[in-house]
């Protein structure tokens, strides 16, 4: 009777030992299991964080980019100009306006600029540069009705003073929509100028500063007591959407 409770007793050891042998190597295997989950969740969510967060940044970084872009650009039209002390007197008054509309369908040498977030007289007949982005002349601007209108270089009634080649012979622009080339008027005959000759505005009109780039001269006719040379621009103006407005000087 001994030996069977004892051998009973071995019995139920052993089988407690297995058991519990087993209950450890079922624990270790949910372990180990559970421990690749969290190693899968952990690397997937810190994938997920990182690329969120580069995308963030980068977000920000083409943001800001952009931003500088544009203060360069606005930055690069002021300093375009030789007189560092009109450059100052520019630092906060160059501002980029969209184009609305043309004001007539059949000449696109006259449109309606955005005024929204500028401060202008409306009563005012000043008569304002309009710079491309890169800095080049592309025409004037005036309040006209309440309307902000930008008469670009072809137009027949824009109008402005420039210097052409290095001797700064003075002449005045006149535009002509529908015409290839601008003209340079009032050129005196005894000043010497040559084909290929650079163009620049001569602030003597008091409407755009001196030295910014027009164009060069391609053909040059004698009158009878003037001279007149035709330019090829370098803004293409008819093409833009978006102009740089000197606002005052």
């Amino acid at each position: 009777m001994k030996n069977r409770y004892l051998i009973s007793l071995i019995s139920i050891l052993i089988v407690l030992s297995y058991i519990f042998h087993l209950n450890q190597n079922i624990s270790e295997y949910i372990s180990n299991v559970s421990n690749t989950i969290k190693i899968f969740y952990i690397s997937t969510k810190n994938n997920i964080v990182e690329k969120f967060s580069n995308y963030y940044h980068q977000k920000h970084t083409i943001e800001a980019l952009n931003k500088e872009l544009k203060t360069y650009k606005r930055y690069k039209i002021i300093y375009d100009s030789y007189d560092q002390n009109l450059s100052k007197k520019l630092d906060n008054s160059v501002q980029k306006l969209d184009v609305i509309s043309y004001v007539n369908f059949n000449d696109f040498s006259k449109v309606f600029l955005d005024k929204t977030d500028i401060k202008l007289d409306i009563n005012s007949s000043k008569i304002l540069p309009l710079l491309t982005e890169d800095g080049f002349v592309a025409g004037i601007a005036r309040m006209d009705n309440f309307h902000l209108i930008g008469l670009l270089n072809h137009n027949q009634y824009c109008n402005y003073a420039v210097f052409i080649g290095k001797n700064l012979v003075p002449g005045i622009t006149k535009g002509d929509k529908y015409k290839q080339y601008i003209t340079v008027e009032y050129i005196p005959l005894w000043q010497k100028i040559n084909i290929g000759d650079e163009v620049i505005t001569s602030g003597m009109d008091n409407i755009f500063p001196k030295n910014i780039k027009v164009g060069k001269v391609v053909e040059i006719k004698a009158l009878s007591q003037t001279q007149e040379a035709k330019i090829k621009l370098y803004a293409n103006d008819y093409n833009n959407r978006s102009f740089y407005l000197v606002n005052k000087l």
